[in-house]
């Protein structure tokens, strides 16, 4: 069968077909602090990132730092 046979036989409503990315964006805005201008994002402990990821329902499965970024990866 050729390829665009495939694809014309395809039916995009059925959820059997439906592929959805493991990529999401997630946006949290922070904003400056007067009464805190040595404000740090390193210093939020794990513990506050766990509770604002739960209300999202998202949740840290992997972390990794060095000198200049953590990492985190999110399901």
């Amino acid at each position: 069968m050729a390829e665009n046979e495939n694809i014309s036989n395809l039916n995009i409503n059925n959820p059997l077909h439906f592929f959805e990315g493991v990529e999401k964006l997630l946006e949290i805005w922070f904003a400056p602090s007067e009464t805190n201008k040595n404000a740090d994002l390193r210093k939020i402990p794990r513990s506050m990132w766990d509770a604002l990821l739960k209300s999202v329902r998202c949740e840290i499965i992997s972390f990794s730092k060095n000198d200049y970024i953590d990492a985190y990866v999110l399901r």
